[in-house]
């Protein structure tokens, strides 16, 4: 490599392995440095490391091949801790010893006349209480009747649906806020009695997909859509498809009691999103008030590009 061009390289390292850091720490609010910062960690640390093998090998020293390795060993790190703790469940199993109550999420992506299979797939992973985002008519006269087992519950909303094996005290729309062009923010309520006696309360959310949208408009506008249209209680879960990945600026406005599953908690590849490569993590659930996480992991379900998200909760001071 000749010395011009091993200049150029390093800078060229530099300017977007600097690029990318600057993302971590700005993350989607505005629409230029979303579209870097969804770039996975993992994915970034491997350039990083090939574009560090590179500039050992070919190009000269100087401050360009110094510079470039230098902040390319930075993206190696942060991309691997954020690989670590967002991409990939620690724990080798998934399955609860018994006791946990198993929530599911799954976004269908209106499945029109294609319902039909899409139950029957999502039946093979129903949880006791299953959330489902534009569930289409999944849950409507002889389609849900061939698919949802005898003894469950369900309720339709349109945008969100539940299929429980509890009954359903509570579900209605809370609210929603039109962003134009690009989409609809939905705000869903779910109660569920438990054989404890106990309430299940869930909220579901869908906010819009358009890549061109900065994540930080959505997340005034969602800020504003809570104010306006408050839950009536704290929520013990929330699922949905946000649209985003985990550290957006979209996240801060959620219900701060409520958390992400961590991932000594977690079994297998987490991301939801394309189901076929799954190199996003847009979906979410949410645990937290008197529940606590016991298990998490992700189902591949073939009706829709999303992952099922399945859930394992326990009451906040049970044994692990």
């Amino acid at each position: 490599m000749s010395a011009v061009r091993g200049r150029w390289s390093g800078w060229a390292s530099a300017l977007a392995g600097g690029a990318w850091l600057l993302a971590q720490a700005i993350a989607d609010r505005w629409t230029w440095s979303q579209w870097i910062y969804w770039i996975p960690g993992w994915t970034a640390a491997a350039g990083a490391a090939l574009a560090i093998t590179v500039l050992r090998r070919r190009a000269s020293s100087g401050i360009a091949r110094t510079a470039g390795i230098s902040i390319a060993w930075a993206v190696v790190a942060v991309g691997g801790i954020r690989f670590l703790r967002e991409d990939v469940g620690w724990r080798p199993s998934a399955v609860p010893e018994g006791g946990a109550v198993a929530v599911t999420h799954w976004n269908a992506r209106w499945p029109g006349r294609a319902a039909l299979q899409a139950g029957r797939e999502l039946a093979r992973s129903l949880g006791d209480v299953s959330v489902i985002s534009s569930p289409g008519s999944m849950l409507r006269g002889a389609v849900a009747a061939e698919w949802v087992p005898d003894g469950f519950v369900r309720r339709d909303l349109g945008i969100f649906g539940i299929v429980s094996r509890w009954p359903v005290t509570a579900a209605r729309i809370l609210g929603s806020a039109g962003l134009g062009v690009h989409g609809t923010i939905w705000l869903g309520w779910f109660e569920v009695s438990l054989p404890s006696g106990d309430c299940l309360a869930i909220m579901a959310i869908d906010l819009p997909s358009d890549p061109l949208l900065a994540r930080g408009e959505i997340a005034i506008a969602l800020r504003e859509l809570l104010a306006s249209c408050p839950p009536p209680g704290p929520a013990d879960v929330l699922v949905g498809d946000l649209n985003c990945t985990p550290g957006s600026v979209v996240c801060a406005e959620l219900p701060r009691e409520l958390d992400a599953p961590p991932p000594w908690k977690s079994s297998g590849w987490l991301g939801t999103y394309p189901a076929a490569m799954p190199l996003l993590r847009i979906d979410t659930m949410r645990v937290g008030g008197r529940w606590r996480w016991h298990r998490y992991s992700t189902v591949a379900v073939s009706a829709s590009p999303h992952r099922l998200q399945g859930g394992w909760i326990v009451p906040r001071g049970s044994p692990d």
